[in-house]
């Protein structure tokens, strides 16, 4: 059987299908396994490019539903619940790294991966914002969440709108005034200080006027259980 090294259409290795391989040339196996590599990340390559077509012609846009005092956005959280049946139906997934290139500054990398083995990342790297009401792991924690979202829709091309395009479930209204009064007036009775410092951290918001409003029952039930 002819092991000559061609660029064939199949899997370079189904040339040595049924070949007795002590009879190979070992350098000439080497290249073709070489080949195999190569044959390989091409395919899962064509494989990621078909996958994020497609992905990107489904994918939902995201409402910036949440308030601050910076103006409208939408959390990572309302981002990932509004794609995760796009990337699961077409294969993707999602992972995060963080860095600390330098002081007062972090980095997130969005890695996207596919189920048949191709991936990218994208990254961005954003301020800690020094100036924020807050401590220090709450700021690094709102740097993180920050970083994260921007480098996701940067890595997936997602459309992050004003206008509520997919009939509001995407995006999550908050609590109102009378919740927050009522949260603040458990907040009160908890002796430990820091526990609003927790819970803001834990809910990854900046305000209690940021906490979303399905998360107010669970919110409720966590506060009262550590009432003296």
């Amino acid at each position: 059987m002819s092991t000559e090294l061609t660029t064939p259409q199949a899997a370079p290795m189904s040339l040595l299908l049924g070949a007795d391989l002590s009879t190979v040339d070992t350098d000439k196996l080497e290249k073709l396994m070489q080949l195999q590599e190569r044959w390989e990340a091409k395919q899962a390559d064509k494989a990621l490019a078909a996958a994020l077509a497609s992905f990107q012609s489904t994918a939902p846009s995201t409402f910036k539903g949440r308030k601050s005092d910076r103006g409208q956005f939408a959390s990572l959280d309302d981002i990932m619940m509004a794609i995760r049946e796009s990337l699961a139906s077409n294969g993707l997934s999602v992972s995060f790294d963080t860095q600390t290139p330098e002081p007062g500054k972090l980095t997130a990398v969005c890695h996207v991966m596919h189920k048949d083995g191709g991936a990218f990342n994208r990254s961005v790297t954003v301020p800690v914002d020094s100036a924020m009401r807050a401590n220090d792991t709450q700021k690094m924690g709102s740097a993180i969440s920050y970083a994260k979202r921007y480098a996701l829709t940067a890595a997936l091309n997602l459309i992050v709108s004003d206008h509520d395009d997919n009939g509001g479930a995407a995006g999550t209204p908050n609590i109102t005034a009378a919740q927050i009064a009522e949260i603040e007036g458990l907040l009160a009775q908890i002796p430990a200080t820091d526990t609003k410092d927790k819970m803001l951290q834990w809910l990854q918001v900046e305000t209690l006027a940021d906490i979303p409003a399905d998360a107010f029952r669970k919110v409720i039930k966590t506060l009262k259980d550590k009432l003296p």
